[in-house]
């Protein structure tokens, strides 16, 4: 019974992170999804019932990564109870982000770092 607790799960929008959005908004839990564009909130919030709310956020953006944990600490005013950061990308060609680090390192590891560092009282 995950009712009262709040959950984050990034990357919602397809396979194990929408599975898990399911699995924890069925449980009871109020489940805040991220995913990278406003199309794919749409159809996460369609996909998942319960009581489930959307953040777009990029990982190759820490701006956009701070931003988001800000909504999201609005969204629950007694805080996060629980995360599943399961967002990443595999094996895709070099890149720099916005922000000038590599692109799979900072999808993967900084930006969920930054993301809980955010969201830490």
């Amino acid at each position: 019974d995950l009712k009262n607790k709040t959950a984050v799960v990034t990357g919602a929008s397809s396979g194990l992170g929408l599975g898990v959005a399911r699995g924890l908004a069925g449980a009871g839990a109020t489940v805040v999804v991220t995913t990278r564009s406003a199309a794919k909130c749409a159809a996460t919030l369609r996909a998942v019932e319960g009581d489930v709310k959307c953040v777009v956020m990029e990982l190759l953006s820490l701006r956009s990564v701070y931003k988001a944990a800000q909504q999201m600490s609005s969204i629950s005013q007694k805080g996060i109870d629980l995360c599943v950061l399961n967002a990443g990308i595999m094996a895709s060609p070099f890149a720099l982000s916005e922000d000038g680090l590599e692109a799979q390192f900072q999808t993967n590891h900084l930006g969920h770092f930054s993301l809980i560092r955010a969201l830490l009282p």
